[in-house]
């Protein structure tokens, strides 16, 4: 596996019990995927789905993965690019009908 860096990206979050998966984008994946896996730690993630998969199936079966690198600028792009590809697994909780 390759160690994440601080470059901007998109990424998932994989639940590999049930294949459902939470896209996201950041301008730091490495804070990012801290920030995250805290939150879920604690029992305080804002994404209601995401935390069940942690408490129902425990911290292994989420996997962070790095979809793509791009600049801040084409970052939105990028996201909504894996949404839409991925639209029948996600858990994002508000889907927009674009990237914000």
């Amino acid at each position: 596996m390759v160690p994440l860096t601080h470059e901007p990206g998109v990424y998932s979050i994989l639940c590999t019990t049930n294949s459902k998966c939470y896209v996201g984008r950041t301008s730091d994946l490495y804070r990012r995927k801290r920030e995250h896996f805290k939150l879920l730690s604690e029992g305080r993630h804002y994404n209601p789905n995401l935390q069940s998969c942690w408490n129902l199936y425990g911290p292994d079966s989420l996997v962070f993965e790095v979809l793509d690198y791009g600049s801040i600028e084409e970052l939105a792009i990028l996201e909504q690019h894996y949404m839409d590809e991925y639209r029948d697994c996600l858990m994002n909780t508000v889907l927009q009908p674009f990237a914000l």
